[in-house]
């Protein structure tokens, strides 16, 4: 192992480790972010509702489904896209935002991606909320498969860390890719069943197979799938895990390589 990789993986478990720390700061943060408002936190899941409820009604007739049916799939496509896109948004800012911090202090930069995690999972978990009263109001059922959207979420807490590493470094070195990555989060919105059904594409079954290669639709099935009371399937498990160890590969050679560059671009 090079010095190089070695400093990097020091990094990531001096980061990770202190869980004290940027469990702490997380808090502190949404603290802070909602200091003195009357709905504190809950703002970002009223913002959720609203989509959830404007728009379900609505897109249930377009798709000629059941209102019953499809309310509780949307609302479980939204709260859990909204994590992972805030994951990869606020990673590519991730060191941005905490320049003062960065050439100032020293400490592992992996504390402020790890904080950044574990913020937007406090507010996953706020905005699960929504689910239970659409799970209540339309008797979404509750099933031995419901507990999996546990796993589901650390699986995709896990590839956020990888994947806010990559694009916070980047981002640190080209300040447009923050902006970019706005657009092209959107289109990945549009073109990954959060607000569609794959089963609605039926007698297209070309377009179909091309959703089985879209890793945001497995990243979002091992949590939608378990809040529905479905078991995901086998191939999004593999699908998810197996992503881990290969993002980590490359966030690990993008760290060793320019994790020290970071304070001198800022």
């Amino acid at each position: 192992m090079t010095p190089q990789y070695a400093r990097a993986f020091d990094d990531l478990y001096q980061g990770a480790s202190n869980y004290r720390m940027w469990g702490r700061l997380g808090w502190r943060e949404i603290r802070r972010r909602y200091r003195r408002t009357f709905l504190g936190p809950f703002w970002s899941s009223f913002n959720v509702a609203v989509m959830v409820f404007s728009m379900g009604f609505l897109w249930a007739a377009l798709f000629n489904q059941p209102v019953g049916d499809y309310m509780p799939y949307l609302a479980g496509g939204i709260i859990t896209w909204t994590f992972l896109s805030a994951c990869m948004s606020e990673g590519a800012t991730v060191f941005t935002s905490s320049a003062g911090l960065i050439t100032t202090i020293r400490l592992p930069q992996s504390l402020l991606i790890m904080t950044m995690v574990w913020r937007n999972m406090i507010v996953f978990f706020h905005n699960l909320l929504i689910f239970l009263v659409v799970m209540l109001f339309w008797r979404v059922p509750v099933t031995s498969n419901t507990i999996l959207f546990l796993p589901g979420i650390v699986l995709i807490a896990l590839n956020g860390v990888w994947m806010a590493t990559i694009l916070g470094l980047v981002s640190s070195r080209f300040r447009d890719i923050p902006q970019l990555l706005t657009g092209l989060i959107t289109i990945a919105m549009f073109l990954t069943p959060v607000m569609w059904s794959r089963d609605i594409l039926k007698g297209h079954e070309a377009i179909a197979y091309t959703v089985d290669y879209n890793p945001f639709f497995h990243l979002m099935e091992v949590v939608r799938a378990p809040l529905l009371g479905k078991a995901p399937s086998m191939l999004s498990w593999a699908v998810v895990i197996l992503m881990i160890p290969l993002g980590a590969a490359v966030a690990m050679y993008f760290s060793s390589r320019f994790r020290q560059r970071v304070a001198y671009w800022l």
